[in-house]
């Protein structure tokens, strides 16, 4: 549905009491849960290479209630444990309403547009096949190439994901044409040269029916995140401007903590 749905309905599972539920819900996990620091590996054969994906789940997963389902994309070099067990800070915050899932890149961790769109292709086809997921609610967050990857998903596989977040994105060609899709981005001030608000949301704006106009950066120590005005009604853009280098969980001057998953989580949460 485009209705925003905010967070958990239906009791102690913390899932959706309503949505789409996938062929995995009433089943007994096969898959691997990985609630620790402690890597617990699962593996699918992708064109004859064996490839890798963590998933953590609630701990009082539920398997009659389909979850939310947000799949987490490393940056260029990195692996799936960099995400896992926190989740770029979501985990706790959900409360137990959101399965995660982070897949690792091949090649030294390097994604591939092509390759890994088949990947995620698989592990949606096996986590939906094994666990309860709200199939209506398949959301994506990713840091950098990884925010690239995002949004080649997001525009490669149109009707599949929900919604999406990209920090700091590049590293792969970007999508030219995408259905309307709810976008979060976040970049900064001192980020690579040549990247803005412009290489970053201005497109999924654009997309999404927005009034396309320069909006706020960041003060000096700080942050500041402003939605486009215009936007159809099911498709809001947000765009993160903070003070601050190549990350995705950057601090306000003074802060010992990031700031970003506050922001993400009601974002990502409405849906």
């Amino acid at each position: 549905t485009m209705t925003a749905s905010g967070g958990s309905h239906g009791g102690a599972g913390g899932g959706s009491a309503s949505g789409t539920p996938s062929a995995g819900c009433g089943r007994t996990p096969t898959l691997k849960n990985s609630p620790s620091a402690t890597a617990n590996q699962n593996t699918l054969t992708i064109s004859g290479a064996s490839r890798q994906f963590l998933i953590r789940w609630p701990s009082n997963y539920d398997n009659n209630q389909p979850y939310r389902l947000i799949l987490d994309f490393h940056g260029a070099g990195g692996k799936d444990t960099d995400l896992a067990p926190t989740y770029f800070g979501l985990f706790n915050l959900a409360n137990n309403s959101t399965i995660f899932v982070a897949p690792s890149a091949a090649n030294g961790g390097i994604w591939d547009a092509t390759a890994d769109a088949a990947f995620v292709d698989e592990i949606l086809k096996t986590v939906e096949g094994d666990l309860c997921i709200d199939t209506s609610r398949v959301e994506l967050e990713g840091f950098s190439q990884g925010g690239a990857m995002v949004a080649v998903l997001a525009c490669g596989r149109p009707g599949v994901f929900r919604a999406a977040v990209g920090h700091s994105r590049g590293g792969l060609t970007a999508p030219t044409t995408c259905q309307a899709i709810p976008y979060l981005g976040s970049l900064g001030l001192s980020d690579v040269a040549g990247n803005s608000q412009a290489t970053q949301t201005d497109a999924f704006a654009k997309w999404d029916g927005c009034t396309i106009k320069t909006l706020p950066t960041a003060p000096t120590g700080g942050h500041i995140c402003t939605a486009y005005t215009g936007c159809m009604a099911a498709d809001p853009v947000i765009w993160c401007s903070f003070d601050g280098p190549h990350t995705a969980s950057p601090t306000d001057s003074g802060q010992s903590t990031s700031w970003m998953p506050a922001e993400v989580w009601p974002f990502l949460s409405q849906f």
